[in-house]
């Protein structure tokens, strides 16, 4: 009896130490978990950093100018002068963990290299909800409208922004150019446009793209200005160099806005820093003269122009060697 006493005894206990097994198992499953989801918390979307912004304080703070230009396109003053008359005007203001520098590094920095969203919201450890999706903090938006509102303030073809150079008024080598205000010419930014909607958009060179069409006035030396400025602005901000994925009124807007920051940085910084790299700028202009020097369908309009451009250059032309012998 003792023995079949003790049996069951020891059965129990072995039942009750299995049962407490479980239990310590779901319980140590069960810290686990939240553990886990505790790291999860402090890791948010695309690597946040809880608001400590440390690449834009890296960049405001630590870097040195040269590399600051580098990496912005603008002179450390400028974009100071951007954020400050941005914030003067009640354009941009500081949100709750992001400040107006940071708001405009991040547009920057994806005009500038062309970065997705994704790419951006890694390198600036910000999650990525807070620089697409919500409207209230959508900074790459809020930027691109800021820059779009002061526009008319610094892109503006009138009789004070056009006065010629007295270099350019005043020596009969220009004589020819004596009552123009600027230079027109057109250019091809590639856009996105849903399927449905693309016809009006294709070009004579067959591909989807913008057609812009420019002034430039003669604030610059006389020269193949033009061209020579679209290849830089396309350097410059290489968001323009291939078919940006946002909304086709952004990619219009955006043409405003990135003509707008160059004419600011024009009117900041010297001529100098517009144009980096004049052996790059030459085999720009080369590439698109190449490129628009193919063969397409020539319309009865097109070949009376062509006509009359060669008028306009034999003109031109002949006046030019009548300077070079009186001189």
């Amino acid at each position: 009896m003792d023995n079949k006493l003790f049996a069951t005894l020891a059965a129990a206990a072995t039942s009750i130490m299995e049962m407490n097994n479980v239990l310590l198992s779901v319980a140590a499953a069960g810290v686990a978990c939240k553990y886990l989801g505790s790291i999860w918390n402090t890791y948010a979307a695309y690597y946040g950093d809880g608001g400590q912004a440390r690449y834009t304080r890296f960049l405001l703070d630590e870097v040195r100018p040269e590399l600051f230009r580098e990496i912005t396109r603008m002179e450390r003053s400028t974009f100071n002068n951007l954020v400050e008359e941005l914030t003067m005007n009640g354009l941009l203001k500081n949100g709750r963990s992001v400040l107006v520098e940071e708001q405009v590094l991040i547009f920057l920095d994806i005009v500038c290299y062309n970065n997705s969203m994704r790419q951006t919201a890694v390198k600036f450890r910000r999650v990525i909800k807070n620089l697409t999706k919500m409207p209230s903090i959508c900074y790459f938006g809020i930027v691109l409208n800021s820059l779009v509102a002061i526009y008319p303030n610094y892109v503006k073809f009138d009789m004070d922004s056009c006065n010629q150079p007295e270099e350019i008024a005043q020596n009969p080598k220009y004589q020819p150019f004596k009552n123009a205000l600027g230079a027109l010419d057109g250019v091809f930014i590639p856009a996105t446009v849903p399927a449905e909607s693309q016809s009006p958009w294709r070009n004579r060179k067959h591909f989807i793209a913008q057609n812009v069409l420019a002034a430039v006035n003669f604030n610059f030396d006389l020269r193949n200005i033009v061209k020579r400025i679209f290849g830089c602005i396309k350097r410059k901000f290489l968001i323009l160099q291939s078919a940006p994925e946002i909304k086709l009124k952004k990619q219009v807007r955006l043409v405003y806005a990135l003509c707008m920051l160059w004419n600011y940085i024009r009117s900041h910084e010297s001529v100098n820093n517009l144009f980096d790299d004049p052996e790059e700028d030459a085999r720009t202009l080369l590439r698109t003269q190449m490129g628009e020097d193919e063969s397409f369908d020539v319309t009865e309009e097109d070949s009376i122009m062509k006509h009359r451009r060669e008028r306009l250059a034999k003109k031109l032309w002949d006046q030019y060697v009548a300077y070079k012998r009186s001189a």
